[in-house]
């Protein structure tokens, strides 16, 4: 019998969180739970899906839609000097040049606690309207995504490049090419919402 998805969430937290982890590569093991905290939402929410993971371009498809996803992960960081904490996605690489075969990005923004703050939806058809990253050492992201705690942190940033790139987010967000989804709100009714537009 396999393990309740709640479960193994803790224990991934756990190890996250753990001191004696500090020196690990954890960047799978956040991915993975990532997936698993969609999965788990989606579940909540009386979806199927299949779960597929492992690092490819679908990590879950939805049962009964054409929805397949991709999910992405962020903790809440500050990795670049003067940089106010933010989220962060690398959307698409350059070195991905095959086609990709996800209908969605879900990305997924947690607390340093690894708690949830929201998920933010993303249409793959829509990849061409995001921008690189503006990041020196990310040039290797040709479609990036960030998000900012508040709007105000944006106005603190004092390198124009990232600003810039932050309030073009920020207006992906207005436009509704990126749909922001509360942890108390229905991921699978934006889901297909947003397959509607």
């Amino acid at each position: 019998m396999m393990p309740d998805i709640e479960m193994t969430i803790k224990r991934l937290k756990k190890i996250i969180l753990d001191e004696n982890c500090k020196n690990m590569n954890k960047s799978t093991v956040k991915g993975f739970l990532g997936e698993l905290l969609v999965k788990n939402k989606l579940k909540q929410e009386g979806h199927n899906f299949k779960h597929i993971g492992n690092q490819a371009d679908v990590d879950l498809e939805l049962k009964n839609s054409n929805s397949r996803i991709d999910v992405k992960t962020s903790i809440l960081k500050r990795e670049i000097k003067n940089l106010p904490e933010y989220w962060g996605w690398a959307l698409k690489q350059k070195s991905k040049k095959r086609k990709i075969s996800s209908s969605h990005l879900i990305c997924i923004a947690l607390f340093k606690d690894l708690s949830i703050d929201a998920f933010y939806i993303i249409r793959t058809k829509d990849l061409k309207e995001f921008q690189k990253s503006p990041i020196g050492r990310f040039n290797k992201v040709e479609k990036g995504f960030m998000v900012f705690p508040t709007a105000k942190d944006i106005k603190t940033i004092k390198n124009d490049q990232i600003r810039e790139h932050a309030i073009y987010c920020l207006d992906l967000l207005k436009r509704k090419i990126v749909i922001k989804i509360k942890i108390n709100r229905n991921l699978s009714h934006a889901l297909s919402l947003v397959g509607e537009r």
